[in-house]
Parts: C-alpha cells; sequence; structure tokens
C-alpha cells in the first residue's frame, strides 16, 4: 500500500495538515521496486522525517545494509531534499544484526560526507 511515490502520495495528500507526514525511506521504495529518486520527486513535499540504510542483493534477495554500501546513488537524493528545504530528522537505520555499532558508525559517516 505504500510501495510506491504514487501510493503515498494517495493516501497523505487528502490529509492535509503538517502534523502527518511521510517518513521517506529510499532503501524501501528500492526493495519494492521503485527507483528511491523518482519517489522523492513525487513525495517530497509530504516528507517530515526520514530513515537512511543501505540495500543490496543477493539471489534476488534483499539485504539491508549500511548507508554507502549497496545499489542506491545517494548523493541526488540527497542533494535534492536539501535543495527543497527538509529539515527533518536523518535518522540511520541499519537493520543487519552483525556489528551493529560498526554498521551504524559506518552509516553516520557516509551520510555526514553526502550533507
Amino acid at each position: 500500500m505504500t510501495a510506491t511515490g504514487a501510493q503515498c502520495l494517495r493516501l497523505l495528500a487528502p490529509v492535509e495538515s503538517p502534523a502527518v507526514g511521510l517518513n521517506f525511506d529510499p532503501a524501501n521504495f528500492r526493495h519494492a521496486s521503485e527507483d528511491a529518486m523518482s519517489a522523492l520527486l513525487v513525495t517530497c513535499d509530504l516528507i517530515n522525517y526520514s530513515h537512511w540504510k543501505g540495500v543490496l542483493y543477493e539471489d534476488d534477495k534483499p539485504e539491508y545494509c549500511a548507508v554507502g554500501d549497496g545499489v542506491i546513488d545517494w548523493q541526488p537524493i540527497v542533494d535534492h531534499l536539501l535543495a527543497v528545504g527538509y529539515d527533518g530528522y536523518w535518522a540511520i537505520e541499519y537493520e543487519a544484526i552483525e556489528d551493529i555499532e560498526r554498521g551504524t558508525a559506518d552509516s553516520l559517516a557516509c551520510l555526514k560526507s553526502l550533507l
């Protein structure tokens, strides 16, 4: 129901309240076969929170990973969010169970470099 930017827009646009918005998660869009940048262009006016994690694929099975690892081209996404004045949270969501501290630290370093 929220796999694409268009679906998110259809659900949230009628609400018309700044108290309700979208948690933008590029890796979840990518996992649902939606280009993260395309989803961003459709939903950028609705975003008030963001989750940052990477995603890669092994035998067509998604594996979440640190920001900067995986298949997402991060810089255009971050640049666009900054250009439209996004001022919400940039929350790291490291989901791999191995070495959570390293994965979170790597994600933070990558995100800082993109900002």
